[in-house]
């Protein structure tokens, strides 16, 4: 039996009656394995050990080494796993909740990995830190299959927390809105004439009167003619008598 098995069997036989003393056989079995098929399950045995030992944080800590670890390796149900137990004993790490979105983006379920993401967002807006959900979101989309669609969905989020991802991208162009010029002056009169604009003075030729008095003559009709003036009286006739 080679030394990292009788580490192994030794630390087992401990975590029941000295868990702490198993901690560190544990911690001693993982320095001994050979890098190259390493046992992660060590990590998981020493964070449960941790939660006998009533040491959450420490325990989380383990488990999220796990995480890493069964990740690296492709092992995504294992280390969306670990992730759940690192939430249950320290809900307030945050990375824990990107970490989850990208496993499950990797395993092509997209409702969950949406729902986790959007959990990490509003944590890091809470925290003033809206720029690590910008900067997740690009690392996030690349590695998902569905990247277009969902770069879309979550953008809409992210602007539900007052944060436009187009208008920062604009802001990071240096493209600004040009300042609005007044129209240019119009040339002087020829003639030297009064600039009407200036003086509110119009010319005449420029305005269509209408006579409100009369009805309006169809376009293109003539003008009444001139009364003719009245006949000259026919000469009595002449005196029969």
């Amino acid at each position: 039996m080679s030394k990292l098995e009788q580490l192994k069997e030794k630390a087992k036989g401990l975590e029941a009656k000295d868990p702490k003393r198993a901690v560190e056989i544990w911690l001693d079995a993982l320095n001994n394995q050979d890098d190259t098929n390493p046992d992660l399950s060590i990590y998981n045995r020493i964070g449960d050990l941790y939660i006998k030992l009533r040491d959450p944080a420490q325990a989380a800590d383990y488990y999220d080494q796990a995480v890493d670890k069964y990740a690296e390796l492709g092992f995504h149900n294992n280390a969306i796993a670990m992730c759940n137990k690192v939430l249950r004993n320290a809900p307030a790490r945050q990375t824990t909740y990107l970490k989850l979105a990208k496993l499950y983006a990797a395993k092509g379920f997209i409702a969950e990995a949406k729902q986790n993401f959007v959990e990490y967002a509003e944590r890091m807006q809470k925290v003033g830190k809206i720029d690590h959900a910008f900067a997740a979101l690009k690392e996030f989309t690349d590695i998902s299959p569905e990247s277009a669609n969902l770069r879309e969905m979550l953008s809409e989020h992210l602007k539900m927390y007052g944060t436009d991802p187009g208008k920062r991208a604009a802001a990071a162009g240096g493209r600004a809105t040009p300042p609005t010029t007044a129209p240019p002056k119009p040339p002087p009169r020829p003639d030297g004439g009064e600039d009407v604009s200036k003086s509110g003075k119009r010319k005449t030729s420029s305005l269509v009167f209408l006579d409100l008095d009369e009805p309006r003559q169809p376009k293109g009709a003539k003008a009444p003619a001139a009364a003719a003036a009245p006949a000259p009286p026919l000469p009595a006739p002449p005196n029969s008598g």
